[in-house]
């Protein structure tokens, strides 16, 4: 009984632990006015179950954070290669959430456009700047909920 109290502790002092960690903020300089305005023909970039500004703005996350690596002599095939892969797949695990929330009724869409929006805004604010210590801050969550704190605990100078 005595060890079940001590690991129940350890336990709740071992989760209190990552949720605080969540709660670290980080500060990165704007260097984007507004990402809404941007000249991206809308016919390149794919449908968006959030609309035409989202779907622009998933393209150019896309265009910022990939490029295709040729394909050589003893490895034919082009290769999609990931800039700071961390950032780029969290925004990706949060799309893909807020549709299943969408569908399940479980948010609004409304809500999933502003949140969405502000975390790609965010993601082309830090593109060019040192973001080492964020994409390891990032990379110790897999739950979306987590995620989403870290980046609500970005702030944009």
């Amino acid at each position: 009984m005595e060890f079940m109290k001590k690991f129940i502790t350890f336990a709740v002092i071992v989760l209190s632990g990552l949720t605080i960690r969540a709660q670290e903020s980080f500060t990165f300089d704007n260097t984007l006015d507004d990402t809404a305005d941007m000249n991206i023909n809308y016919s390149i970039a794919s449908n968006h179950y959030l609309g035409e500004i989202i779907a622009k703005k998933m393209h150019l996350l896309k265009e910022t954070y990939t490029y295709v690596e040729e394909g050589t002599p003893l490895s034919p095939g082009n290769k999609v290669i990931v800039r700071k892969p961390e950032i780029y797949y969290a925004v990706r695990k949060i799309n893909k959430h807020y549709r299943k929330e969408i569908r399940k009724n479980r948010m609004e869409e409304a809500t999933a456009i502003d949140k969405l929006g502000r975390i790609l805004d965010i993601c082309f604010a830090i593109y060019d700047q040192d973001t080492s210590e964020f994409e390891d801050y990032l990379s110790n969550y897999r739950k979306v909920e987590d995620i989403e704190k870290v980046f609500e605990n970005v702030e944009l100078q």
